[in-house]
């Protein structure tokens, strides 16, 4: 069974999931739930409203769509050892190789910099990775050295590229295209019934909005044996995405594998006539989007609305109401100004507002004081209510602690980040990729001492918080604003002013201390004398700091060959951070990923010497 639910509203769509759950609970009361996501950040809300709906919320298994198809292919095709994906650090390594041994593109040469090479070959990798996903059929093409898809001759390099990617994978007979597993697993779910046990009977799909149509199908053909509910928000109460030419019957045969069924099918129906135009509102999901829909309306799927109207007369609502009731427009029908019914917006409407700000900081301010009339202009709304989403979460979250924290208590709005990591994690990340990066960074005092605002590096240097004040104070009335030594801002084509530097700046201090005498200049370098000798011991922790901030950055800037960098990653953790039982797990992960990348590339002959900044840590 595959039946869609649809409404303006996710809430209602799990509420609706509740009510299934409720009165039709699993037969194995240890047999979870499962819910599949384009996000499984949206897991932690989920998990909120089925609470609030069965006043518990347990035994709920989250799954992006990618990964419970790659499960469904283990479980249905145990014996293929080769049910991997080509992963994108794989291609990555073998572009790298392929560069240096021969051209593949007037895009790259030889010749050009470590970082052009790394930086052009995870952006073909990302390339190949979305193919893999959503336009299998070109790989599959181009395996077989067919040209099906027409590509401007500029873009032909991509053909011959993955084809000497794949070259020992075609050769071997391995299968990682998901075209070439599809027929596979259908086959198996067709005719196999003895590994159904290991799934439960039902799943949800929630809110995807573009699940790629390979996806789609062995969704679809699970359905003769499972119960899927596919939990879809749409604007649209009609199901008027995309309009039929009238008269036409033409159905989808799904039993049958065929690539020509599953991709462009916008534009394979629209030259059969059996689509006569799409929605304008509909194109802006993008191409992947709408294939998807048109994929949904050609199936013989039963649809459930839960749609829900709103009565407040505002701008937000107007739109919302005339996008829900909307109706195709017959056609050649002249419509005057006279005809149109004008609405009448109050100036003081806020229901859709547009800000221009000048920096990070200022959106959040903004937002702060938004929410803030929200809260206060209707007691009904709490802050639980509130959701506020970003494509780009991570750049804003010491602005939300700052400003959301700063206010009064009689103003302050309490909010909770809900990120993959947890603020500490995302913290040890964030300055683990500073310390990699160090031979392009000024290290101005003020980057120095927000390093220190993290608790485990602080520790490792046996600084306190309220030592922070006293030495930003001594380092600024030193005279250091950036760089180590001079030989830093030389790489760095600074001003050759030594004076400036974290290194004279120390030396001034310690001049200082040991003559006790600021009209005395020794080796013409006046010294800095320090009023509270008892500060002392705060300057020698932050001597110890810059001594090793030097340390690596000589190590890290110069490059290396591959297994040299395997040890560095644990001395790089072990000379910087405190490590607690709290924080091991995430210095562990770190390591793992460090240890896979260069594994990776050395299982592929990589020989070239390496410098390890160029690669991006986002660390899961």
């Amino acid at each position: 069974m595959f039946l869609i639910y649809k409404s303006n509203r996710l809430d209602l769509l799990i509420h609706q999931a509740c009510n299934i759950i409720k009165k039709n609970p699993l037969s194995n009361p240890l047999q979870n739930e499962i819910f599949l996501l384009n996000n499984i950040e949206n897991a932690q809300w989920i998990k909120i409203c089925i609470a609030e709906k069965l006043k518990i919320s347990a035994n709920i298994k989250f799954f992006t769509i990618s990964d419970f198809i790659w499960k469904l292919f283990r479980i249905f095709i145990p014996d293929n050892i080769h049910l991997k994906k080509l992963h994108k650090s794989n291609i990555i390594w073998k572009i790298m190789t392929l560069i240096e041994e021969k051209k593949i593109t007037n895009l790259i040469n030889k010749k050009d910099s470590q970082l052009k090479k790394f930086i052009f070959a995870s952006h073909v990798s990302e390339l190949f990775d979305q193919y893999l996903i959503y336009r299998p059929d070109w790989l599959d093409s181009w395996e077989k050295n067919n040209n099906f898809i027409n590509f401007k001759s500029k873009q032909k390099w991509q053909k011959k590229l993955w084809r000497t990617l794949t070259l020992d994978y075609i050769n071997n007979k391995k299968h990682f295209n998901i075209l070439d597993l599809l027929p596979m697993l259908l086959k198996k779910i067709n005719i196999s019934k003895s590994t159904f046990k290991y799934i439960p009977f039902r799943f949800f799909i929630c809110n995807i909005s573009d699940i790629p149509i390979s996806y789609l199908s062995i969704l679809y053909s699970l359905s003769k044996y499972y119960q899927i509910y596919l939990l879809m928000t749409t604007p649209y109460i009609n199901h008027k995405f995309i309009t039929k030419k009238e008269n036409n019957k033409t159905q989808l045969n799904l039993s049958l594998y065929s690539k020509e069924k599953y991709y462009n099918l916008y534009e394979q129906y629209y030259q059969l006539g059996i689509i006569d135009q799409v929605n304008p509102i509909l194109l802006s999901c993008g191409q992947y989007g709408y294939e998807y829909i048109c994929f949904l309306l050609l199936m013989k799927n039963k649809y459930i609305n839960c749609y829900t109207n709103t009565y407040k007369n505002n701008l937000l609502n107007i739109i919302q109401k005339n996008i829900l009731k909307s109706t195709k427009k017959k056609k050649n029908k002249k419509i005057t100004d006279k005809k149109i019914k004008k609405i009448i917006f109050n100036p003081k409407d806020k229901s859709v507002s547009i800000h221009i700000c000048y920096n990070l900081q200022r959106e959040i301010e903004i937002l702060h004081d938004n929410l803030l009339y929200i809260l206060n202009k209707d007691s009904l709304i709490l802050p639980k209510d509130i959701i506020v989403k970003s494509f780009q979460l991570n750049l804003y979250i010491p602005f939300i602690n700052s400003v959301f924290n700063s206010t009064s208590t009689k103003n302050r709005i309490p909010f909770i980040i809900y990120n993959e990591l947890s603020n500490k994690h995302h913290e040890i990340i964030s300055v683990f990729n500073k310390l990699l990066h160090l031979e392009q960074n000024r290290l101005y005092n003020q980057e120095i001492f927000n390093l220190l605002q993290i608790s485990e590096l602080a520790k490792k240097f046996c600084i306190d918080n309220k030592d922070l004040s006293i030495l930003f104070t001594l380092v600024c009335k030193s005279g250091i604003r950036w760089g180590l030594d001079q030989e830093h801002i030389k790489n760095l084509s600074l001003p050759n002013n030594v004076k400036y530097t974290w290194e004279y700046g120390i030396k001034k201090i310690m001049l200082g201390y040991s003559i006790n005498n600021k009209h005395v200049a020794w080796k013409n370098t006046f010294p800095y004398n320090i009023e509270n000798k008892s500060n002392v011991k705060l300057i020698c922790k932050i001597i110890n700091l810059v001594k090793m901030l030097h340390k690596w950055k000589k190590k890290l800037s110069t490059p290396k060959l591959l297994k040299t960098w395997l040890p560095l990653c644990r001395q790089l953790i072990n000379d910087f951070f405190y490590k607690s039982d709290d924080t091991e797990n995430i210095f562990n992960k770190i390591e793992e990923k460090w240890i896979k990348i260069i594994h990776t590339g050395t299982k592929l002959n990589y020989k070239k010497k390496f410098l390890f900044q160029y690669y991006e840590t986002n660390y899961p």
